[in-house]
């Protein structure tokens, strides 16, 4: 009898993690779409497979779904962006693969940034991440090389992406090009100034 209820217990806390994946993927597809306040439960509802009764059981309310997700998608990277220390073009390669599948997402939060709150939350914490990608990637100091974070940040940022990309429509690969040879010159830059003072302290 009690192996019977485990295992029904099982049962339905895989169908609830399950639903949970779904919804998170729902919501994603969706906010790729339209904006945030004009996403229904119906639609979450539609795209999940997932009842609205049962969003509204699990969540409560819209703002609390959308909220809940994007928590629980916060420690889960969209895209794949592994730090190669040393590796620019590498490095870059991944950063644009990631901009190729997420991009548009993001353009469409930031879009909405100003006005709702919760796609206010995702950007922040985007941009919280990507500095600290660049900070990891270049090896920098945050509180030393605030300048030469900052122009790195700029270099490699999803607007910089957009511009080459979507606006100029430039090959993904010409984008990485001419994100790399933006890279190199902040580094180079950032290395004669440090030459230059070492001179000046002789």
């Amino acid at each position: 009898m009690n192996s019977t209820r485990s295992y029904s217990m099982d049962v339905r806390s895989r169908g609830i993690a399950e639903n949970r994946v779904e919804v998170q993927r729902a919501v994603v597809r969706l906010a790729g779409e339209q904006r945030l306040a004009d996403i229904s439960l119906a639609d979450i509802a539609e795209r999940s497979g997932v009842s609205v009764r049962t969003l509204l059981r699990y969540y409560g309310t819209k703002d609390e779904l959308l909220r809940t997700v994007v928590n629980e998608l916060q420690d889960v990277p969209l895209g794949d962006r592994p730090v190669l220390p040393g590796d620019v073009d590498g490095a870059l390669a991944a950063l644009s693969e990631d901009y190729e599948a997420n991009g548009r997402l993001m353009l469409m939060l930031l879009a909405q940034e100003d006005t709702d709150p919760i796609a206010q939350l995702v950007t922040r914490r985007g941009k919280e991440s990507h500095r600290r990608w660049v900070c990891a990637q270049f090896e920098l100091d945050p509180a030393v090389d605030a300048e030469q974070v900052d122009l790195l940040v700029v270099c490699t940022d999803l607007y910089t992406w957009k511009l080459l990309r979507l606006d100029r429509r430039l090959p993904q690969e010409e984008v990485v090009g001419r994100t790399a040879a933006l890279v190199r010159a902040v580094q180079a830059r950032s290395a004669g100034s440090a030459a230059r003072t070492r001179r000046t302290r002789r």
